[in-house]
């Protein structure tokens, strides 16, 4: 049961609320026109898009207020930006960490859109220039590919076909046979079952026994496959002649 009665109750948006009323009173001239943007916002924005943005606005505005001693929104120059970008990357958050790099990237990028839009508008108050650049809007880090292509595939097979350890090859001709995956569920003739584990594993087992057998979780049993591995794969195995 809440400790204030219904009509007591904050309400959403209460904290944001409060926290305009101070910036207004310390600044209203940067109250003014970030409040005016973010109703623009609200005509062509999601509420949840608008709400980050509001977010994102009251922490510059407090930024100018309390360490940069700006009162106006067309007062930021370039070299203010570079002060503020550290200062936003060194923000705490939970746990006694700093601000996650994809909470910084979504922060300068809000603010790159705020800039960028009101000297768009033509308003009055915009500074001359976006003081914001590109490159302050730091990059996602590229993902790993999902899959190989057949030339990246092709590499990959002579890579290994040309090592000096021979569970090199093994290993990668048997991911190429097979598809398998790191979780997938795989038995060796006289190896029992289990799943994939290492490289060495791999090797052990096809060394052993000249074929495996591929079932993936999840799926029918269809899928279960009897994969020949064949002589020429066994050679250079330990033991192998």
């Amino acid at each position: 049961m809440s400790a204030l009665p219904a009509r007591e109750r904050p309400s959403p948006g209460w904290h944001a609320e409060a926290e305009w009323a101070q910036i207004e009173a310390a600044a209203p001239r940067v109250a003014a026109v970030m409040r005016r943007y973010l109703r623009q916002l609200g005509t062509f924005l999601a509420p949840r898009s608008v709400d980050a943005a509001d977010s994102a606005l009251r922490q510059l505005a407090r930024w100018m207020i309390t360490e940069a001693g700006l009162a106006a929104v067309g007062d930021i120059r370039r070299d203010d930006i570079e002060d503020y970008k550290v200062w936003l990357a060194a923000q705490p958050r939970g746990g006694g960490q700093t601000i996650t790099a994809e909470t910084h990237r979504q922060r300068m990028r809000t603010v790159r859109q705020f800039f960028e839009r009101i000297i768009e508008w033509d308003w009055p108050g915009a500074p001359p220039r976006n003081p914001v650049i590109a490159w302050d809007i730091p990059k996602k880090p590229e993902p790993l590919p999902k899959f190989l292509d057949d030339r990246d595939a092709a590499k990959l097979m002579t890579a290994a076909r040309a090592s000096t350890d021979p569970r090199d090859r093994l290993v990668v001709e048997l991911l190429a046979r097979t598809g398998m995956f790191s979780g997938g569920q795989v038995r060796h003739a006289g190896l029992g079952g289990g799943f994939v584990r290492s490289a060495a594993w791999y090797a052990a087992g096809i060394c052993a026994a000249g074929a495996v057998h591929v079932r993936r979780w999840g799926v029918s049993a269809a899928s279960h496959r009897v994969v020949e591995l064949g002589h020429e794969l066994a050679v250079g195995c330990p033991g192998s002649g």
